[in-house]
C-alpha cells in the first residue's frame, strides 16, 4: 500500500500532529459559517472547537495507529500530548487575545479522549489467512 509503509515512531507521530493539526483548522473552518449564520448559537463556538479538535486528533491518530501496529497507544499519547503542547504554545506566544483558560482544558481532555479511542479502535486483530486447498477435478475419470 503506498503511503502507509511502517514508519518510525517519531516520523509517524510528526506526521499524524500535523495531519491533526490541519484536520483542526479545516473543521473550524467548516463549522464558522454554521455559527455566524445563526444556526448554532454563538456560545457553542468554543464547544464546536473542541468538537473539531477530538474529532481532527482521532482521524490523524486512527490513519497513523493503522500502520503502526503494537504501538498505537505510545503514537496516540505523542500525537495528543504534541498537540497540547502546540496549543499551549500559541497561547504562550500569540499577545494579548491568546490566554490560557478552561478552553485548553477542554482542549486537552477531547484530544485525549479522541487519540484514545482511535489507537483502541485501530488495535484490532487482523484477519486469519487460512490455507484452502485447491480442489483440482480429475477428468481422466
Amino acid at each position: 500500500m503506498f503511503g502507509r509503509k511502517k514508519r518510525g515512531l517519531l516520523p509517524s507521530s510528526i506526521m499524524g500532529l500535523a495531519a491533526a493539526v490541519i484536520l483542526t483548522a479545516l473543521l473550524c473552518l467548516a463549522l464558522t459559517p454554521i455559527i455566524t449564520r445563526g444556526i448554532l448559537p454563538p456560545e457553542s463556538a468554543s464547544s464546536a472547537g473542541c468538537v473539531s479538535a477530538g474529532l481532527a486528533v482521532f482521524a490523524a491518530v486512527y490513519y497513523v495507529s493503522k500502520s503502526r501496529g503494537r504501538q498505537a497507544m505510545p503514537t496516540a499519547g505523542i500525537i495528543a500530548g504534541g498537540y497540547l503542547l502546540l496549543a499551549a504554545l500559541v497561547c504562550a506566544l500569540g499577545g494579548s487575545g491568546f490566554e490560557f483558560g478552561a478552553w485548553l482544558g477542554r482542549d486537552a481532555v477531547a484530544a485525549g479522549l479522541g487519540a484514545f479511542l482511535a489507537a483502541v479502535m485501530s488495535i484490532g486483530k487482523k484477519p486469519v489467512k487460512r490455507n484452502r486447498r485447491r480442489r483440482t477435478l480429475d477428468y481422466n475419470m
